[in-house]
């Protein structure tokens, strides 16, 4: 068929053209199926098909100057057929399209627009399915029962396009950086996968939806009624809306996160070699995860789950944490810097933490507020230096509402501690600066660079080892040295063996330390200041005296087996 004009055909029942050159434009009809072999055009193409309009092997249809427009009861495109037109390329069909190469050169506005009762599939000859290559036109695809498939995409280049099925799933390749107003496949899956950057508008599936970009990946919102995943591998993502998943959701961005509501059915990952920075409300109903080679800066987190922050080289900054319990670990990685806190790595900044049962902090530097709901268990706390606890921290400051606060592990060089809660453990200790801690009853501190005394009520002394403590109201028992205590409080020390090798023998008791100048004549001249002594009996038995290397005095009695140790 070759015509210089114009061409118009008609059939009542199929057509069928195999080789077909026509001048300007081509109009053909058919009231059943339409076979094409090739059909090249001048002009415009429009094909109307009552059934099924297929496109032979290695041929297609051509526009050199117009554009296509295709109306059938489904499409079937041959293997290595395409479709191509200088303007638009239009398909219409009420069941499936299967698609080899649609090419629209067109420059700018509406490229493709491909709509199917059916699915919208590749045929799986390889080759590009959809294709914009000369601008910046736009693709709307619009499937009743699908687009592309788990194990074959289709595949597309296009710069910015729009896909939605009523049933049924989606999966697109992208080969070139793409934005997509709206994606949505309300009772399936969503697979989309770009080579470049990534932005989108409105994202939503029934079931699981996975986006991933090997650029930067920038969007608004996503809904996914199964996992959520969200993968920049070479880039970062930004997101300025709501990221939903019914199941769990994963997010990982090679350079960088920023996000604004995160809510989570399961448990919720995020992962990147840069900065973490969620500005919004993170909502997550199992545990959640979130590691970073750069800082982790968090506005509002809530879950009834665990907590996971980890930053290998920069800082941690949570404005609200509500969690079962948490782990913290900061800046291990980096050298510090001279930045004012909480910018340095190895920073841990809690503005307000809710923790129901045991909250880990790794930190150089940690500040904060931690409240535990009314609870029959102790809160527990276990806070160490960077590294995994290898160096102490080096300043820890905080203030912890329970109703009773266990310290498994105390490191740090200088702490000070405000706690509304009478009763205080410490099994762990090792502090090199200083200790305060206050709590309703008693201010307690303890300074291991120096011995001079304090006007506090009780003062310990326990320098370059371990030691433990527990304080409840004005009463406590440990292992250190008691300095001083005022009237009214009562340290304890139920036993120095161990640490303390001024003795062999277990003993309770209690100390006060002499003045500074006192101290530094300990060497030559002894004085020994008596606090007060339980009721001795007149028929006394001193078994031994001996004067321990920090002065000591520990007395043995016989009768009753115990001693009095003072300094």
């Amino acid at each position: 068929l070759n015509i210089a004009g114009a061409l118009t055909a008609n059939a009542d029942t199929s057509l069928a053209v195999t080789t077909g050159q026509v001048g300007t434009a081509a109009n053909m009809t058919s009231g059943t199926t339409m076979q094409i072999g090739t059909l090249t055009s001048g002009g415009n193409q429009i094909l109307q098909a009552g059934g099924l309009l297929t496109l032979a092997d290695n041929g297609g249809l051509s526009s050199g100057n117009g554009s296509i427009s295709v109306g059938a009861g489904g499409l079937q495109m041959g293997n290595q057929s395409g479709i191509t037109a200088v303007g638009n390329i239009s398909i219409s069909v009420t069941a499936d399209a299967v698609l080899g190469d649609i090419t629209s050169t067109q420059t700018t506005g509406a490229a493709v627009a491909i709509t199917a009762g059916g699915a919208i599939v590749a045929s799986g000859d390889g080759q590009v399915n959809v294709n914009t290559p000369n601008g910046t036109g736009t693709v709307a695809l619009q499937a009743g029962t699908g687009i592309g498939s788990s194990g074959t995409y289709l595949l597309v280049s296009i710069p910015e396009f729009t896909a939605s099925t009523t049933a049924g799933d989606i999966y697109i390749h992208d080969l070139e950086s793409t934005n997509v107003p709206t994606l949505s496949a309300p009772v399936g899956n969503i697979g989309l996968d770009v080579n470049g950057a990534s932005a989108f508008g409105t994202i939503t599936s029934g079931a699981a939806a996975n986006v991933q970009a090997t650029g930067n990946i920038t969007g608004d919102n996503i809904t996914s009624g199964g996992v959520l995943t969200l993968t920049s591998t070479g880039g970062y993502i930004h997101t300025t809306g709501t990221l939903k998943s019914t199941g769990n959701m994963l997010v990982n961005g090679a350079t960088g996160i920023t996000a604004n509501n995160l809510d989570s059915g399961g448990i919720l990952q995020l992962a990147s070699q840069g900065n973490i920075t969620l500005t919004g409300l993170l909502s997550v109903v199992g545990n959640l995860t979130l590691d970073s080679t750069g800082s982790l800066r968090l506005n509002d987190v809530t879950t009834p789950g665990n907590v996971r922050l980890i930053s290998t080289d920069g800082a941690v900054m949570v404005n609200a944490l509500q969690a079962d319990s948490g782990y913290i670990a900061a800046g291990a990685g980096a050298a510090p810097t001279n930045a004012a806190f909480p910018n340095r790595p190895g920073d841990v900044d809690l503005v307000n933490a809710t923790i129901d049962n045991s909250l880990t902090v790794y930190a150089n530097r940690l500040q904060g507020h931690i409240t535990q709901p009314p609870s029959a268990s102790p809160l527990l706390l276990d806070i160490r230096g960077s590294g995994g606890g290898a160096a102490l921290a080096s300043q820890v400051i905080l203030t912890v509402d329970p109703q009773v606060v266990d310290f498994i592990n105390l490191q740090a060089v200088f702490s000070q501690i405000n706690t509304s809660a009478e009763m205080v453990n410490v099994e762990s200790g090792d502090i090199s600066g200083a200790l305060s801690l206050l709590t309703p009853s008693t201010n307690l501190y303890m300074n291991n660079q120096s011995v001079v005394l304090q006007p506090v009520d009780i003062q310990l002394y326990q320098p370059g080892d371990v030691f433990n403590f527990s304080l409840i109201g004005n009463s406590l028992a440990t292992n250190t040295y008691v300095e001083r205590f005022a009237t009214g409080f009562s340290p304890y020390v139920p036993n120095y063996v161990g640490n303390h090798s001024n003795t062999g023998y277990n003993y309770g008791g209690t100390s006060a330390l002499v003045d500074a100048q006192r101290q530094a004549d300990l060497a030559a001249t002894l004085q020994v200041t008596v606090r007060k002594y339980r009721v001795i009996p007149a028929n006394l038995e001193i078994a031994s005296l001996s004067i321990g290397p920090r002065g000591g005095v520990n007395i043995t009695r016989s009768m009753y087996g115990k001693s009095r140790k003072v300094r």
